[in-house]
């Protein structure tokens, strides 16, 4: 009977310490949903996010053909937006006309790194997986006040 008790507790201590691991895991790399951070206490200031919708981009690549093109529409979950002197105390505005005040760097960032690529990287099965690291690495290298924390193609489209 004390070998069965023993197994059991092992085992169970071993659940825990896994469920735990993941847990910590996913709150370190911005997998969790906010609210489930904040309420686990980790940083807390890592569910003050803004989402900023830029318009559908349409640029030329960079093949040598010249005739490959690509329209993306991208969405940026930034934090650490800058404050706007004259934002309202509610947030939300606040948010939005500091979100309106930020996209058109970002945007031009964005055309920057899209203008770069090829068709052949595009359509590669991790080619989009690759181009949100480099938008990523290209945001945080040309402008360090805005973080980067997801990027959202919502529609992606490459012509040859």
């Amino acid at each position: 009977m004390l070998p069965l008790m023993l197994a059991m507790a092992a085992t169970i201590l071993l659940t825990l310490a896994c469920v735990v691991g993941v847990v910590v895991y996913m709150a370190k790399s911005n997998r969790l949903p906010s609210g489930l951070v904040a309420a686990g206490g980790a940083n807390a200031s890592s569910g003050n996010t803004t989402s900023i919708v830029l318009d559908p981009l349409l640029v030329n690549l960079a093949d040598a053909d010249g005739h490959g093109y690509l329209r993306a529409g991208v969405t940026l979950r930034v934090q650490g937006l800058p404050e706007s002197e004259g934002a309202k105390a509610d947030s939300a505005a606040k948010d939005t006309k500091v979100a309106a005040a930020v996209s058109a760097p970002l945007r031009d960032i964005v055309l920057d790194v899209l203008g770069r690529q090829q068709v052949a990287d595009l359509l590669q099965p991790d080619g989009k997986e690759k181009l949100k690291l480099e938008l990523k690495k290209a945001l945080l290298e040309r402008d360090s006040d805005v973080r980067v924390v997801d990027i959202y193609f919502t529609e992606f489209l490459v012509q040859q």
